[in-house]
């Protein structure tokens, strides 16, 4: 028991720092929910001081960890933003688990909460948030918006692929159109029915993207997805705002995004560190969050883990790891929650990363995944 309790704490901390952002909508638990979050991330601090107290690292972890610390606690004193005090907290509290462990755990919380959500809301206890979209009226089933409750259920597909990762057969296909068929007729939620499609589509042709993935230029590209969405949002916004035509005809096909976006870029601009913003409207762009918000240097940062990632991915032959991060960076053009780790687990592909030894560590054998399809 002694030798797990770090383990142990990480597991309670994130379920509880889950639920705190799933069940807002519950009326009965709507008011406890911040104390239930503080709790969590004060669990997962004392998981993360339990297992720093038993690892020996060396002087790039240390570093790493270091620099990770000072970087949490100061974009809180800049932004009073949690974002990535949690992000740090849960990646250093997961280090040691194996990844696969993380993504099963996860599944399993998101299935809990998906099934305990519908039954409050069916039962009457949840304020349901419903939007209109012409004729059709979209449907939170008590999610906090209808593109969330899309959104859950596209993240639930994804554990529930990579689990299946060595194995994927017809029948596991067939679910995922399902969802899609579900998010259509529920919530229409557009971003989430393209991820969920483009994932479908390299499953079937999965073969033809794992020769794919063997290019130089494909791993290039790959590798800064991240920095090219940062700047192709910050482009555009800004041709916006310099009342560019083909940009305005881009804003009305996003649902008035760039309008938005705009908006937060001529009030606060870019700034190394970072600014302290109120979020008077929407802010779906995920790459202008994070620059806006914490800064230039956190969003090279989040770039430097991104690219461990990939290069991870690649050296084990994780297809399936590095097309899941391609649609997460295509998703954070148009949704900002792809870069909250109480919702995207696969940033913890990273926590194996932070203790490791250096160059001298012999990597572990890759794995050729087969499909039968």
């Amino acid at each position: 028991m002694k030798k797990n309790i770090g383990n142990i704490l990480f597991f309670i901390g994130f379920f509880l720092l889950q639920l705190s952002i799933i069940l807002v909508n519950v009326e009965f638990l709507h008011a406890y929910l911040n104390d239930i979050k503080f709790l969590s991330l004060l669990i997962l601090a004392l998981g993360s001081i339990i297992k720093l107290s038993k690892i020996k690292m060396g002087f790039q972890s240390f570093l790493l960890i270091v620099l990770l610390s000072v970087v949490g606690i100061y974009s809180y004193y800049k932004t009073e933003d949690t974002l990535f005090i949690k992000f740090f907290l849960v990646m250093l509290c997961a280090s040691n688990i194996p990844f696969e462990k993380l993504v099963k755990y996860d599944f399993t919380i998101k299935l809990i909460l998906l099934f305990s959500l519908l039954s409050l809301y069916f039962l009457g206890f949840t304020n349901s948030f419903v939007v209109m979209r012409g004729d059709l009226i979209r449907k939170s089933f008590g999610f906090y918006h209808p593109n969330t409750f899309a959104m859950y259920l596209t993240l639930i597909y994804f554990d529930y692929i990579y689990l299946k990762r060595s194995n994927i057969k017809w029948k596991h296909l067939l679910f995922g159109i399902f969802l899609v068929l579900i998010i259509l007729r529920f919530s229409d939620s557009r971003t989430a029915i393209l991820c969920l499609s483009l994932f479908l589509f390299f499953l079937v042709g999965r073969k033809v993207f794992k020769k794919m993935m063997k290019s130089k230029v494909c791993l290039l590209l790959i590798k800064n997805l991240f920095l090219i969405g940062t700047v192709v949002t910050i482009l555009f916004t800004t041709m916006y705002l310099n009342h560019d035509l083909f940009a305005r005809k881009l804003n009305e096909l996003f649902s008035y995004r760039l309008y938005l976006q705009g908006l937060y870029l001529s009030e606060y601009g870019i700034k190394w560190l970072g600014n302290k913003i109120i979020y008077l409207y929407t802010l779906d762009n995920a790459y202008l969050r994070i620059i806006l918000n914490f800064g230039v240097f956190i969003s090279l940062f989040i770039d430097y883990i991104y690219r461990n990632i990939i290069k991870k991915a690649y050296q084990e032959k994780d297809d399936i790891l590095c097309v899941i991060f391609l649609i997460f960076m295509i998703y954070g053009l148009m949704e900002n929650l792809m870069f909250d780790v109480s919702y995207n687990v696969f940033w913890l592909s990273f926590a194996g990363l932070l203790f490791r030894r250096g160059k001298n560590e012999k990597p572990k054998e890759s794995i050729d995944y087969r499909t039968s399809l």
